[in-house]
């Protein structure tokens, strides 16, 4: 698979102001838990086993940064779309669900023994 990114180098070498445009997206997923940046926004999921809710919430980190406001009932429209950006990359990234409750402290502790 190649690699996927924007090179920061023309705002690094003072070429551009920014690294992304508010078009550009990126995702990643880390022990089940997901996120989808793009623009200001910010779509995660956080398991329940990782102190989460299980839920989909979308927030305004530039306004936002403590990310205590949910904004997916205010924007279901963005909330709709960055999820089906995530959705696509999940799938052409192969990533497997993580059971809900798994917890990467008690697969390292408990789970191992």
């Amino acid at each position: 698979m190649e690699p996927s990114g924007i090179s920061a180098r023309p705002f690094l070498e003072g070429k551009r102001d920014y690294v992304r445009t508010d078009m550009d997206w990126y995702a990643f997923e880390l022990f089940g838990n997901a996120y989808v940046m793009k623009g200001n926004y910010k779509l995660m999921k956080v398991r329940p086993g990782m102190f989460g809710d299980g839920l989909w919430h979308l927030y305004d980190v530039v306004n936002d940064p403590s990310e205590s406001t949910p904004l997916e009932d205010k924007m279901p429209s963005l909330f709709s779309d960055m999820l089906f950006i995530y959705k696509n990359y999940a799938n052409e990234h192969n990533i497997i669900e993580v059971d809900d409750e798994w917890s990467a402290f008690k697969g390292a502790t408990a789970e191992a023994k």
